[in-house]
């Protein structure tokens, strides 16, 4: 798992971009159909412009909490969240593949770290189901498998 990142590490991006670190609809003011504020931003960094975008298609495409029923909602909001990003700017998808790679190895590690009592708070990936869904997908896209528990 870690050395399929570091063989697909992309090139140090010439521009760096502001990346909030945790995007996901928790965090989102919405009124009107329109996002109106981004809420929580203790996660903010400068980074590759694919590192958002891969972050949040993997969160989408894995969360648990609707079984598949959310897991293909969730693919299908994440199809449309690529369309209308590559509509407006360029899209590295090999850089977003290795961040959302990088994303599922974080939750597998953080679910240990549970697991293990070294961490308290959970979020919907710290299950089984949630580790399955991970690891299906960091299959799906690296062709590696991700050992779940």
């Amino acid at each position: 798992s870690f050395a399929w990142l570091e063989s697909h590490q992309p090139p140090i991006p010439k521009k760096r971009v502001l990346c909030h670190g945790d995007l996901n609809p928790t965090n989102l003011l919405v009124e009107n159909n329109r996002v109106t504020g981004v809420l929580d931003w203790s996660g903010l960094s400068f980074g590759h412009p694919a590192r958002e975008i891969g972050v949040v298609r993997a969160g989408l495409r894995t969360i648990p909490l609707l079984g598949p029923m959310g897991s293909w909602m969730g693919g299908r909001i994440a199809d449309s969240l690529t369309r209308h990003y590559t509509a407006r700017r360029p899209l590295d998808e090999a850089a977003a593949r290795h961040f959302e790679a990088w994303i599922l190895l974080d939750l597998a590690c953080n679910y240990r770290d549970t697991l293990n009592g070294i961490r308290e708070d959970r979020g919907p990936w710290d299950n089984p189901r949630g580790q399955r869904h991970c690891a299906r997908y960091f299959e799906a896209i690296t062709g590696v498998p991700l050992p779940v528990g």
